[in-house]
């Protein structure tokens, strides 16, 4: 009873912060830059694919034997750092990745050479905050997404991995 008459006499205090709050989140959702998720449904070769999502690509790893270590290998190779590392420099990622470091009219890095962002630090930017992974342990789909501000880049990028570790582990069967 207490709380109420003191909440009735001074009834703008929560009404006042409820519209700060409101503005504060709104200027905030106004301020970021929007995200996209591509994901790709990769159907291992020794799942049933009779489940199919409307609003996923599905991708069948053909290249792919039916042992479920070949599987475990393709996965281990789609996250290994040497796999990351290479895409990362065949696309020259790192200045989109670090964009305050990097001096886009000068077309070089605007911090110290000691500074300067390693292919070590662009691959963690890159696991931690770009590619994931998810493995559905009932049904054995795995989902790979790129989450980037450039939906069809992210696109592209996704379609390019599952690519680049089909002709890894066809290379690997040779």
């Amino acid at each position: 009873g207490d709380l109420a008459r003191a909440l009735g006499r001074r009834w703008w205090w929560p009404l006042g912060f409820a519209i700060l709050g409101g503005a504060l989140a709104a200027l905030w959702a106004f301020n970021v830059p929007p995200k996209y998720r591509a994901a790709v449904v990769v159907v291992p070769s020794n799942v049933d694919t009779r489940a199919n999502d409307e609003r996923t690509v599905v991708t069948r790893l053909e290249d792919l034997a039916s042992g479920d270590s070949v599987t475990e290998e393709a996965l281990a190779v789609l996250q290994s750092r040497e796999f990351g590392e290479r895409f990362i420099a065949d696309h020259n990622l790192l200045p989109r990745f670090f964009p305050d470091d990097w001096d886009a009219r000068a077309g070089k890095w605007a911090v110290p050479e000691d500074r300067v962002p390693t292919l070590a630090q662009g691959f963690r930017h890159f696991n931690e905050d770009v590619r994931g992974l998810n493995r559905d342990k009932r049904t054995g789909l795995i989902t790979l997404y790129i989450d980037w501000t450039d939906r069809d880049e992210a696109a592209a990028w996704a379609n390019e991995l599952i690519a680049r570790v089909n002709a890894d582990m066809r290379q690997r069967a040779i």
